[in-house]
This record gives C-alpha cells, structure tokens and sequence, in this order.
C-alpha cells in the first residue's frame, strides 16, 4: 500500500501527486501561510474581511477579493452558494481537510473554471446540488476555455437538471481532476442521463488542433447509484491526449444505462472534421472497472493510438452487459490499440449477442496488440480472439485479497481506499512479475514526461522501471 500523495500545484498535468494514500489533509498546510484570504460561517463580508480573526461570510466574496497566488480557506460548514467563480492563480482550499466545507448550489451550477482562468483549484471540498431540478444547466463543476485547473479530493454529487457532475469543454489544457468521488448526474433534456464525467473538446475550426489537450483523471471513483445514470466518463469529439488511471470504474445501479460506461470516444463524429479521430493519444491504466452494466464496461470509438494496460475488470456481468470492451469505428476507423498487462476476472455479459471484444463499423483497430493479460471465469464468445495471447495467462485465478461489486451507501474517500485494498494481488498470485514494462514500449505516448511515463500501480507504488510488472492494477 503506498503512503504516497501529492497535493500538487494549481494544475498542469503532473500537477498532483500518486496515490490515494499519504497524509490527505496535507493540501491545507497552504492556509498556514500567506496570502491568505479566510471564510467563515460567523464571518461577515465587507471590503477588509478576509483576515484569520476576520474572515468573510462567503466564499463568492472573499473569491473577489483575492488575487493570483492567493489561498480562499473556508472553514468547516456548508455554503448555500452556486456559481462560484474561481479566478487565476487563485487556490480554493477546505481548511479544515476533506469535505469539511460543502458548497450547495441547490437548482444551479457550483463551481466553475471559465473565460480564459489559470491556475486555479479547488481543493477538499464537498459540492452538491439539487439532483435533477431548476432549468437545463451545463455542469455542477464546470471548465471551459481554462487551462491548468486541478480539481482534488472532491466529493461531487446530486447534479441540478440537464448538468454533468464535471463538464469540461471549449479550449481546456493541463486540466487534473484527481480524487473525485462523482454520482448522480441529471437527466438529459429530452433524453437519457448527462455524465459523471464529459470530457467534450468543442469549438475548433478548420485546421485548429484539438480544443481539449493534457486531461489526467485520476484515482477518481465513478458509479451510479438506484437513481441510475449512462456513461460514467467520457471524452470525445476532438480531444488528445487523455489519460484515465487509478480510478474504480463502477458499479452501474438503477437505469438508464445503454451506453458503455466509460467512453474513450464516443459514436459522434469528429467536429470540425468528421472523418478524423476523435481522440489521438489516450492512456488507460491502473484502473478497475466493476459492476458495469450498458453496451460495454469499457469502449474505443473513432481513436487512434490508445494504450489500455493494467487494469482489473472483475464481475462485469449479467443480461444488462453487452461487452467487456467494445471497439466502434463509425466514422473513423480504430487506429492503434494495446491492451497489455491486465487481469480479467469472471466478466459475464449476457445481454442479447453478448461478447468478450464487441467490434462494431470498422472497430477493429488497424494496429491491435494483446498481450501478457490474464484471464478466467469469461465469457468464451468474441468478435475477435483473446485466447492464444502471448505470454498471457489463461484459466487460472489472479487471487486478489478479496474483491467484490462495491456498496455505494456513505461514498468517500477513504472507501476508495478500501476497494483499492480489495483488488490487491496475494501471495504466489500467478500475475506476480509475468507482465512487461508499457511504458518503455515502442510509441508509448509520453507527451508530458513525469506525467505520462509514471510507472506505477493504483496505489501510487513503483513498478520496475524495464522489469518484469504485475498484471493489473496492484504492483505487489
């Protein structure tokens, strides 16, 4: 278990640190220096508050009165407040640890990155609004046009109507949401539900590159609850360089699910060409996908180069499950894919046509690696084949601690620590040092060093750099 935790920066994508493990309190140290602007519920706004013995009753205004390099401290209680702006360089911090401070936006947006902010954060903080109420909105935490945002160790839920939990979309670079707890999205208008997640890389025009560039979502825990939900994350539409790792994907409760629960793309079409990938350079690692119900538990449409390793996908089953991994390429087809290193344990879809690898128009990557994974307890039926893998592993059990579908009742932090603990190789695990080292694969993205080329497992523990790994998403 790692005793590791970066608090980061404000942002940029190395900007936090590895595991969920560590002192988790330790982003607070920054309101025991200065500049500090503070926020209490006995304070009282006015053009001077901000002060330790003074503070601000709100967080809106004490917002207006800092400037870049400052620190907003709230302390303990919850904040009756919705669009709260958070201005460049500007820290948003909960003083007094995780979820200590709680912003209630009730039928409106909560907090939102916008017009051109930078280095921004927030920090520790619990955020909730009325589950599907008010007018159609955008998202309960919003980015857009806003480059090097960290968004860590937030518990976010209960999205007014017509609002993801996290919207990201317009021109967005160097954005980290670390240690996100993220449930109940809304309802769509006239549709089905918005995301926990929606990556969205919009408005580019001609030859412009991706709008969205350097998106790292880590150790995050995405599910949905009896209230039910479709995606869990996605990104799409003209996006680069994403990374999904250390997260628990998963479980899917109530319904609406049809979709896959987590999108790297989707079925729409590039914008503004819609021929071209809609997402180039993705990494998917060190992540667990339980419980997942919907077209697949994981899905590649209309991407190129994407690199899915270390991952668990345990108990991915039933007749509500169409895939384990689905591959789509309706209107581009899949470019390179790897899939190396991961363990699958007792995926069972069994919805109408079910299948192991669902390819779908033109799905089958055009360079498609599969290698050093283990498998048992899966479904035989596949669009195309995962036995005769080399160096992989077959019909014999990984023997993880104790892993299980996750109760959602009371979800926290310290519960994705737990799960993590569930999913933990054992003793003679015959995954133990049969994998290989991805990273120091030929065409491995690496586009941020430091960020990108971390050896690692969901814990934050080092993985043998040119060793022989660990499948999955625990290095023992």
């Amino acid at each position: 278990t790692s005793t590791s935790s970066g608090t980061g920066g404000s942002g940029g994508t190395g900007g936090a640190g590895g595991g969920t493990g560590g002192d988790p309190q330790s982003y607070t140290e920054r309101c025991n220096d200065e500049p500090t602007v503070w926020v209490a519920k006995d304070g009282a706004d006015g053009a001077s508050c901000g002060g330790s013995s003074d503070p601000c009753l709100t967080i809106k205004h004490a917002l207006g009165l800092a400037t870049s390099g400052d620190a907003v401290c709230v302390r303990q209680g919850t904040y009756d407040e919705s669009w709260v702006e958070v201005p460049s360089g500007v820290r948003l911090i909960s003083a007094d640890g995780d979820q200590a401070a709680a912003i209630y936006s009730g039928t409106e947006s909560a907090v939102r990155f916008t017009d051109q902010v930078t280095g921004a954060s927030l920090e520790g903080f619990e955020v909730y609004g009325d589950w599907d109420q008010g007018s159609a909105g955008d998202g309960l935490i919003r980015v857009h046009d806003a480059s090097d945002i960290l968004v860590y160790r937030v518990v976010a839920h209960d999205a007014p109507y017509d609002q993801d939990v996290v919207k990201v979309s317009g021109q967005v670079t160097g954005l980290v949401l670390d240690g996100i707890v993220a449930y109940n999205p809304a309802h769509r208008t006239g549709g089905n539900f918005q995301e926990n997640i929606d990556i969205f890389g919009s408005g580019a025009q001609g030859n412009d590159p991706p709008p969205v560039s350097g998106v790292i979502v880590r150790n995050c825990w995405l599910f949905h609850t009896q209230l039910g939900g479709d995606f869990l994350i996605y990104s799409k539409i003209y996006t680069e360089r994403v990374v999904y790792e250390n997260n628990v994907f998963g479980p899917s409760g109530g319904g609406g699910w049809g979709n896959v629960a987590v999108g790297m793309g989707t079925g729409e079409v590039g914008i503004p060409n819609s021929s071209a990938p809609v997402i180039v350079d993705a990494i998917v690692r060190n992540n667990i996908f339980v419980g997942l119900k919907g077209d697949a538990a994981l899905g590649v449409f209309n991407s190129e180069n994407v690199w899915i390793y270390n991952n668990t996908f345990y108990g991915n089953t039933g007749p509500d499950l169409r895939s384990v991994i689905m591959f789509r390429g309706n209107s581009h087809q899949v470019g390179p894919t790897y899939l190396i290193d991961n363990v699958f344990l007792d995926n069972q879809p069994s919805q109408s046509g079910a299948a192991f690898f669902w390819v779908r128009e033109n799905g089958l990557p055009t360079t498609w690696e599969h290698h050093h994974n283990l498998y048992d307890g899966n479904i035989a039926t596949t669009d195309t084949p995962y036995t005769g893998e080399t160096d992989s592993v077959y019909d014999t059990d990984p023997a993880l601690t104790s892993p299980a579908v996750p109760v959602t009742d009371n979800p926290s932090l310290q519960r994705v620590v737990e799960i993590k603990a569930d999913y933990a190789l054992t003793n003679g695990s015959p995954a133990l040092g049969v994998g290989i080292d991805v990273v120091g694969e030929t065409g491995h993205p690496n586009w941020e060093p430091g960020a990108t080329d971390r050896r690692w497992d969901y814990e934050g523990d080092a993985r043998d750099s040119g060793g022989a790994w660990d499948l999955g998403a625990d290095e023992r």
